[in-house]
């Protein structure tokens, strides 16, 4: 039941998001979903990601819905049919004119909660995904859509708030962004993260919260898109 009412208000919310976009002359009929990986300067391993695309309009500049997962899950959540589901609801949206032909991708970022730690996993994201996608395919730079569930949520929150003039729209999805301090059953207790002293830290997590990020403030060690 839970997850029929976050599906129904995803739903709705991409509905809003990108309802006011113009609406393509050609008529989409095929989608496709990817998967492959990302080489990065920060990891051996790459970073896995999943895309979705239409394909009758592979040539053309679309929005973007940059899709952000939750703890304990990957770059497969967002297009798993028990979890995000998130194929059928654009396919849906689209195919029955809701809301103009998009492309989606959600990559894999562990349990980074997106912060720079071990794995400076905001830096890999705006330095090399972000520019690898946007490079990749046509995007619609003044469209960009950043999503995010629970841990997604708490990630997205922070890069919108980071990054303002990049993105025209933030869905928030149960957002891990707990304040003061997380609940003592919260994932982000139980990860290096957010601890010193193998102890969880409440100072290092109100550092990376939402609340003490300035705002409108641009990271200049990232690239301007």
């Amino acid at each position: 039941m839970k997850q029929l009412f976050i599906k129904s208000c995803f739903s709705i919310l991409i509905l809003y998001s990108i309802s006011s976009c113009n609406q393509p002359e050609e008529t989409v009929e095929y989608f496709t979903v990817t998967t492959s990986k990302v080489s990065s300067k920060y990891t051996d391993e790459g970073i896995e990601y999943v895309a979705y695309n239409p394909t009758v309009l592979k040539d053309s500049v679309l929005p973007i819905l940059y899709l952000l997962h939750g703890h304990g899950g990957n770059n497969n959540d967002w297009f798993d049919e028990e979890e995000g589901n998130i194929r059928i609801i654009l396919d849906s949206l689209i195919i029955n004119n809701l809301i103009p032909p998009v492309r989606a991708v959600s990559f894999n970022a562990q349990n980074s909660w997106y912060v720079n730690h071990n794995i400076p996993f905001e830096k890999i994201y705006f330095e090399e995904l972000i520019p690898y996608f946007e490079s990749k395919y046509l995007i619609d730079t003044s469209n960009r859509i950043i999503v995010g569930n629970s841990m997604g949520g708490y990630g997205a929150l922070n890069y919108s708030l980071k990054h303002p003039t990049l993105f025209n729209n933030s869905i928030l999805l149960a957002p891990a962004a707990y304040n003061p301090v997380p609940p003592e059953l919260s994932s982000s207790r139980k990860i290096n993260i957010y601890k010193k002293d193998d102890v969880f830290n409440d100072s290092i997590w109100q550092a990376n919260l939402y609340r003490n990020i300035e705002l409108n403030a641009e990271k200049d060690s990232y690239p301007t898109f």
